[in-house]
């Protein structure tokens, strides 16, 4: 017998922005952060941890069959050096946060 196919293995990360905070039907604290997959702009929601602000970016890890499923990590900040998800840059940031 074969198991599920689980979509959500194969991932990738990007650059998220925080665009928003806000209170959820809850009310609890949450941030609306967007980014990028290939040209094409995703929106999410992710609990607010009290120090993200807007306009702050952060490293979003998402699904890469399907790149509405994401989380926003916001204890890993993109420096401003930082501009693209991609180049050698973005290569040696990643390396540091995942050697940390």
């Amino acid at each position: 017998m074969y198991g599920e196919i689980n979509i959500w293995i194969k991932h990738s990360y990007t650059i998220g922005r925080v665009v928003e905070k806000r209170r959820g039907n809850r009310f609890e604290p949450l941030i609306d952060y967007t980014y990028n997959v290939e040209g094409v702009r995703y929106e999410s929601s992710y609990m607010w941890d009290h120090k993200a602000r807007i306009g702050d970016r952060y490293i979003v890890r998402y699904a890469v069959y399907a790149p509405y499923g994401s989380k926003l990590h916001y204890e890993y900040p993109v420096p401003d050096s930082v501009q693209l998800d991609r180049g050698m840059k973005w290569q040696r940031f990643m390396h540091a946060i995942l050697l940390y």
